[in-house]
């Protein structure tokens, strides 16, 4: 077996140790080869900087209508032939000299100009060999698969990380937010408190240690989840995004600082090993740091690593490379392996019971991952069919960065584990009509909760009104959120028994410690004992039945908001809202993959284009600001100094 090595209590494999060396033979024969590019056009014509005047004596210039232009395809989810028409239109209206962008295609070539170049791999999706984008026939000839067949041929579109990066540099608010906001941040926090990502164990060691204290570098927290694109087929895409932590929260949430590393596209899951080997490569040159150059022109070397990954429970486990949330040894925390439940219609499920006398553990660490790791690819090697090692089915990319800390680096989801999966149990449990007859129901009290959640007035701040329980199937993850952490007590008082009421304070009391703007210690000893007790009292009021490894890793919650920040730090509600605008921008079952290249071109032009050529106190910024600002958002009326209505 490989030897560990150990630094600072992190253990971390040699570099000797080449994974795709013990996995190719199990693999098929994949073959990754460097990719192919999209067909792209010139990308740094000589008049780049150049911005003339709509025609001659117009007020309007083409760069900053170019811009207003792209506003309006984003927030109107424009497709292809009528973005082609409106051109039409607009050429109509101008005199024949004019300047304006006359057609779809000429449009893609000027934003060009300010967007990375994508690049996309094919794979059969079958054996996962590398094949050319017109191959008819998969190569290998074991395979031999058609390829015409829908389905058949996937593929991953891949965005270089660097030059995204470049791109966002010479932004001067991007530029002066990363090299600033982090340390005012760590001047202005209290030692012992939490309050960012930045207060977390993992961030505080790599700024200790020098990286993350360099006003150049960066860390990312990454996501990735399967996204259906149509409802008649299994087509799905897989994006990767990476969020830059070193920004403030309100702009690191923003689709247009977020890195794109890829999207795959195929009627099934993606082959981690295949399509993350790109990113490790990308991620290991940017640990080792890369030469950019910022808005004044000024070169420097940045440094960036991946700090956490936060993705829902199945994506977790494909990326992790671990066992199904539903299987035994599946908590990437602890060592409990659970047990399976038969249920009286006869079917099976995996559950966590509460364990006193150790809940939390025995723990994993980061060298008993890589140990299992190691024995379960030595076992694929060796063509043994029970590989899998303590729920570990083999190596990740992840686990070979230097700064990646394989266990912790995995968050708890807030938004899918907690919001989607515990709260959504809880009313499901007492209001559902197919639980009516248990003894923790309280179905007869669904109209009255109905009624009241009806006569809830929010505060602006909450985008979502209330609705009945006969919509709860409809429920979004933030209507969860906001029952669970707003207006969950008030509408169950009188309507669920004290016993079940105290339980569920227990969790709500948790959940509010760790989401405070500023979590103190008191509140991270607090949130353990409530959740602690909240588990062991499952049992008695419902069943283990339903103590699956969402309500099993609420154990862990507090472990991971002491090693990486607090739970609205690290969630998936940014990540989610941009696939929905990817997805809004899907008009036709045919180039998929060029849909999301040209809205994802269109997203990262917009703020360069906008830095480039918007004027201050004019009327393109009236008409910029009002186009990208939120839509349907309530305005705020002052009742009282300081209070908003």
């Amino acid at each position: 077996m490989t030897k560990l090595k150990e630094e600072n209590s992190d253990e971390l494999i040699d570099d000797d140790y080449s994974p795709f060396e013990i996995m190719t033979d199990h693999l098929g024969t994949l073959n990754i080869q460097e990719e192919d590019t999209c067909e792209v056009l010139p990308t740094q014509p000589e008049n780049q900087d150049e911005d003339p005047p709509l025609y001659d004596g117009s007020p309007r210039f083409l760069g900053s209508m170019i811009l207003l232009l792209s506003c309006f395809i984003i927030r109107f989810h424009l497709p292809d032939e009528g973005v082609g028409y409106l051109l039409s239109l607009i050429s109509l209206l101008l005199p024949s000299n004019h300047k304006m962008i006359r057609s779809l295609y000429h449009l893609r070539r000027y934003l060009r100009k300010f967007t990375t170049t994508p690049n996309t791999q094919y794979y059969c999706s079958f054996c996962y060999s590398h094949v050319a984008k017109d191959a008819k026939v998969c190569p290998l000839a074991y395979c031999s698969r058609d390829l015409t067949i829908p389905g058949n041929l996937a593929y991953f579109i891949q965005l270089p990380l660097a030059q995204q990066l470049q791109t966002m540099f010479r932004r001067p608010e991007f530029c002066t937010a990363v090299r600033t906001h982090r340390f005012k941040h760590i001047e202005q926090v209290t030692p012992d408190t939490i309050a960012d990502v930045y207060d977390g164990k993992m961030y505080r060691k790599l700024f200790q240690q020098g990286f993350l204290s360099e006003k150049n570098n960066l860390s990312f927290q990454m996501n990735t989840d399967g996204v259906p694109v149509f409802k008649s087929s299994k087509i799905s895409m897989w994006p990767v995004y990476l969020q830059i932590n070193e920004l403030p929260i309100s702009q690191r949430k923003l689709k247009e600082n977020f890195l794109f590393y890829g999207i795959w596209v195929s009627a099934k899951k993606p082959l981690m090993w295949s399509y993350l080997k790109p990113l490790f490569h990308e991620l290991k040159e940017l640990e080792e740091g890369v030469v950019l150059e910022d808005f004044s022109g000024e070169k420097f070397t940045c440094q960036a690593t991946l700090l956490t990954v936060t993705c829902d429970l199945p994506a977790r486990c494909i990326v992790s490379n671990s066992m199904q949330f539903n299987g035994k040894y599946s908590c990437w925390f602890c060592l409990q392996p659970g047990e399976t439940y038969t249920m009286e219609s006869g079917g099976h499920c995996h559950i966590f019971p509460f364990f006193s006398e150790d809940p939390r553990g025995p723990p994993r660490t980061v060298r008993s991952i890589h140990e299992d790791a190691l024995t379960a690819a030595q076992s694929i090697k060796n063509g043994e069919k029970n590989y899998i090692t303590r729920g570990i089915k083999g190596p990740s990319w992840l686990m070979f960065l230097s700064h990646f800390n394989i266990r912790y680096g995995f968050v708890i989801d807030y938004m899918h584990g907690l919001c989607g999966g515990v709260m959504k149990t809880l009313l499901t449990l007492w209001f559902n009509k197919d639980h009516r007859h248990q003894h923790y129901s309280h179905y007869v009290h669904r109209t009255c909760v109905s009624d009241r959640l009806t006569k809830i007035k929010p505060v602006v701040s909450i985008t979502r009104l209330p609705r009945t329980l006969d919509d709860l199937v409809h429920w979004k993850a933030s209507e969860y959120k906001n029952f669970l952490l707003y207006w969950g007590i008030p509408v169950l008082t009188g309507v669920l028994s004290p016993d079940y009421l105290i339980h569920f304070c227990l969790l709500v009391k948790a959940v509010h410690c760790l989401c405070k703007d500023s979590i103190a210690p008191l509140d991270l000893e607090v949130a353990d004992q409530c959740l602690e007790q909240f588990a062991e009292m499952f049992k008695d009021l419902y069943s283990n039945r339903f103590m699956t490894m969402n309500f099993h890793q609420l154990l862990h919650l507090t472990d991971c908001v002491r090693e990486t920040g607090p739970l609205f730090s690290n969630n998936c509600f940014a990540f989610e809202d941009l696939n929905g605008q990817i997805l809004k921008h899907i008009h036709g079952t045919t180039n998929v993959d060029s849909q999301i290249i040209n809205t994802i071109s269109l997203i990262q032009a917009i703020p360069v284009l906008k830095h480039k050529f918007l004027v201050e106190d004019s009327e393109e910024q009236f008409y910029y600001e009002n186009t990208m600002a939120v839509p349907n958002q309530r305005k705020q009326m002052p009742i009282e100094p300081g209070i908003l209505l």
